[in-house]
């Protein structure tokens, strides 16, 4: 499979390969079979252009696409087994899980829900004209954290500021892209950092990528990033 992702990138792929033992890593004989796929349906030099590559683990079970509720616990849903067309079938799911989970715990429709939501733009997708006006009402539009996805300081901050907020880096990362360019973080990280503590409030040492248990930095931390 070649696709284009909503942001414009390039994804090839994927491999699937059954698994008696644990086991999530890519490998050099997958990695050939997804180029080599890949080329027969969009001829194309992947290997130079390549970023970043994914694994991981996805269980089975006993049937194809399990979704029931669970037989010994009160609203616990199971959602297993979910192979190809998973990825098509996920709205039609999303639907059906929203529906079961009002009716489970009894829930009504809001009539003053408004499910509508303002994102912030990106300053990469605005004209050079519109860049500069917002640079000139905010320079924190005009600080560059992001070189690689071209993300500005206001981004980040915006993606931390909206409800639901950003709390850690990837969360950051799947509102406004940073880390996610060629370096993969190497040049924003540091300054993504900083701005995490000045904008959550937060010490150095509980800065995370994903959650607990995923902390950047640890110890005396005081030169490597102005925190409180």
């Amino acid at each position: 499979m070649v696709t284009r992702t909503t942001h414009g990138n390039v994804m090839i792929g994927p491999t699937a390969e059954d698994l008696t033992e644990a086991g999530d890593a890519t490998t050099r004989e997958g990695l050939a079979a997804v180029l080599a796929g890949a080329k027969r349906l969009v001829p194309f030099p992947y290997e130079q252009a390549t970023i970043t590559q994914f694994a991981g683990l996805r269980s089975v079970g006993s049937g194809d696409f399990t979704l029931q509720p669970s037989a010994n616990m009160p609203g616990v849903l199971h959602l297993a087994g979910i192979k190809s067309p998973g990825l098509s079938a996920a709205p039609a799911i999303g639907q059906w899980v929203r529906e079961w989970a009002a009716d489970a715990a009894g829930l009504l429709p809001k009539d003053a829900f408004d499910p509508s939501f303002a994102f912030p733009p990106r300053l990469a997708e605005l004209s050079w004209e519109e860049r500069k006006r917002r640079i000139e009402e905010n320079p924190a539009y005009g600080r560059m954290v992001c070189r690689c996805e071209q993300v500005s300081e206001q981004e980040v901050v915006e993606a931390i500021r909206m409800q639901p907020g950003a709390r850690d880096l990837d969360g950051i990362k799947r509102r406004v892209r940073p880390t996610a360019g060629r370096c993969q973080g190497g040049f924003c990280m540091p300054r993504l950092l900083e701005i995490l503590c000045r904008e959550g409030e937060l010490a150095a040492e509980q800065v995370s990528k994903f959650g607990p248990g995923s902390e950047l930095v640890v110890g005396d931390n005081r030169r490597i990033v102005p925190c409180k």
